[in-house]
Order: C-alpha cells, then structure tokens, then sequence
C-alpha cells in the first residue's frame, strides 16, 4: 500500500500543473447565466445558452475569443447550441418561434452563418439535430405526423449543407407506424439510430445493421464499438442501472458507487475509458469500467480549486477525454456559468490511485 501511495503523490505532483477549472463567463443583458451543452474532441470549442437582452441565445466559446453569441434568424428566438463538430467549425442547436408553434433545429459555421433545418411536413414544425461531421453533415429526428391524442410523432432525419432535411429510411416495413430518431455519425459515416426494430447502423451503402443491444443503450463512439446506457429494472433492488457494450463483453453492468441503489451511464470519452454518470450519491466517474469514484473527490484529488464554485450540474466529456462541462453556481448562489474541466493525463491513472486511497479510507 505504502508504494501505491507514493506512486499517487508523485503522479500528482507531476501532472496537477495540467489541470484546471475554467468557467466561461455569460452574455451581456438579462441573468447571469451560462450552460456548456456541447463541445469539440479536443474540448477548445464549446457551445451551449446563455441569457442576454433579448432572450436566451447560443454561443460559441474558446478560451481565446471568449464568449460569442451566434447570430439569430428574423422571426426566430430561443436559442441554444447542442453540439459540435470534432475540428469545432460546426455548431447544432434549436431555436423557436416567438410568433408560432415549433421549433427547429439549426446549424451554424463562420462560412454559413446560422441556417434553420426546418421540419418534415405534417407534424408541428418540430425538429432537433444531434451529432454534426466536420463536413457539416448532421442527423436527428423531425416530427412528421400527430397520434391521435395532438402528440407528435417524430421520423429520423439527415441534414446537409447541400441537399437540407431528408427523411431517413427504415430497417422494417413495419417500423412506419412508430417513431424513430439518429443521434451520431460514426467516422466511417454510418449512422446510429433506433425504431421500433431496435438500434441500428445506417448507411446508403451497406444499408442496415441491426445492434445487438438493449433499447436502453444510446451513447455511441465513433467507430461503433463502445454503447454506454442505463436499464431500468423496477423489480430489482437496483431499479437504475449503468451499463456498457462492446462487441467482444456484450452488455455489462458497470460496479455502483458503494451501496448505491441507481446509478445512470450518461456520458463517455470517445475510447469509452472515461465514463460519467449520476447515482443517488451525486456525480460519479468510472475509469476503465472500474470501480466509480464521486465527481467531488475526483475534483479534489487531482488537486482542482474550484475557487467559490460548485458543480451544477455535467452536460458531457471531450471526445480525447480531456475535458469534462457543464454548468458551476458561484458561492452567492445568484450566477450560473458553463465550466470546463482540464483533466490531468493520464486520467486513468490518476482515478485508480484515487480509488485506492478511497478504498483505505473505508477500511
């Protein structure tokens, strides 16, 4: 133990110089108010809301710019950004309509400005994007028709810089009287997606390839070899639990925190060796599908200072797992502002030595 000790405080010192705390500020007019809801693989763009006079307004953030609100379309109000393309040239998000019902999703680059996707024809004008290429190409899902009670039903959809909205294809005929939505597209262009047949991959080459995952799992990586999901089971002791896929384990249920009775997989680096979540004990992170440690000792331990602030809430993890947002409340609890966390390298090793001391801490 003593040795592993040691290992920990010379791997601290080392690498607690790369990490870091950063709240990125808000908007000019309105409240004081910030959400980080997207960010590119390496973590240096992010979008998200924030509150200005006006109404709420997505942004674009890098640590050398700041904060800069993407423009607005006439007849539009609502915004707020979603994701970002892996180089950050691109940004997705929705917006609404102050006069009508809907709202829609848009896309935004310097070379384009924002550009509303629009919907399908025949539902309520509603539709939202997803993950977005460095070419810009986008999935998500629109409304297309009502059930017979007003409520929407919604169709996978793909956007383009070149050809707009177009309405995915079905695995099934039989999938035509039930929703569905695509979510990522994976380097080699496939697309991730689900209906009433299950999940799936898409391309216009190859067609469909049916998952062999629960309905459950919706977090992919980009080369489709890492699902992360939470299956809800109200007959277990453990109604909420955070699993993960691959093609080689299949589903495997990740270890809760402690005694935790609930734990969810939300979020995942892009090699699926970071994973964050929520349990009934807080904000927790897995690395390498270990044992979790919470998000607060996490923080502390890699020797972050987060200055008067305290942790919202978290909206995801950069794809090279170097950097964790989401929002952080100042001490006077009146300003909320996105954060982002620079995580030491290797994070790994860092949480392993953490669980450790955790581990002689209970003992």
């Amino acid at each position: 133990m003593k040795a592993i000790t040691l290992v920990f405080a010379l791997f601290t010192s080392h690498t607690a110089a790369q990490a870091s705390f950063v709240t990125i500020g808000d908007l000019p007019g309105g409240f004081h108010t910030s959400y980080a809801r997207g960010v590119s693989s390496d973590g240096s763009v992010v979008t998200g809301l924030s509150y200005a006079t006006g109404g709420a307004l997505a942004f674009r953030w890098d640590q050398e710019s700041g904060m800069e609100a993407l423009p607005v379309l006439p007849g539009t109000a609502g915004y707020q950004g979603g994701t970002v393309s892996p180089n950050g040239k691109y940004i997705t998000g929705t917006h609404g309509f102050p006069s009508q019902q809907g709202q829609n999703g848009f896309v935004w680059s310097e070379e384009t400005g924002t550009v509303s996707i629009g919907s399908l024809p025949g539902g309520r004008n509603m539709s939202s994007l997803g993950g977005i290429t460095d070419e810009g190409v986008s999935v998500g899902r629109s409304d297309f028709d009502l059930t017979s009670t007003g409520h929407s039903l919604y169709r996978a959809v793909k956007w383009t810089p070149q050809g707009g909205l177009e309405e995915l294809p079905l695995p099934s005929p039989t999938d035509i009287q039930y929703q569905s939505w695509a979510s990522y597209i994976l380097d080699d262009g496939r697309i991730f997606g689900s209906s009433n047949s299950g999940k799936w991959l898409y391309s216009e080459k190859t067609g469909f390839e049916m998952l062999p995952v629960s309905s459950y799992m919706n977090t992919i990586n980009s080369s489709g070899d890492f699902i992360i999901g939470t299956m809800l089971d109200s007959t277990s002791p453990i109604p909420h639990r955070a699993r993960y896929w691959t093609p080689d384990t299949g589903e495997v249920s990740l270890t809760p925190y402690g005694d935790d009775y609930a734990s969810r997989a939300l979020f995942m680096s892009d090699d699926g060796s970071i994973i964050i979540g929520q349990g009934t004990q807080g904000w927790q992170v897995w690395i390498d599908q270990g044992s979790p440690v919470l998000f607060d000792d996490f923080v502390a331990d890699i020797g972050v200072d987060l200055d008067g602030w305290y942790i919202d809430g978290i909206f995801g993890i950069s794809g090279d797992g170097s950097k964790i947002y989401g929002s952080a409340i100042d001490n006077t609890g009146n300003n909320i502002e996105g954060f982002v966390l620079t995580i030491p390298a290797p994070a790994s090793a860092s949480v392993l030595a953490l669980g450790v001391l955790a581990f002689r801490r209970k003992r």
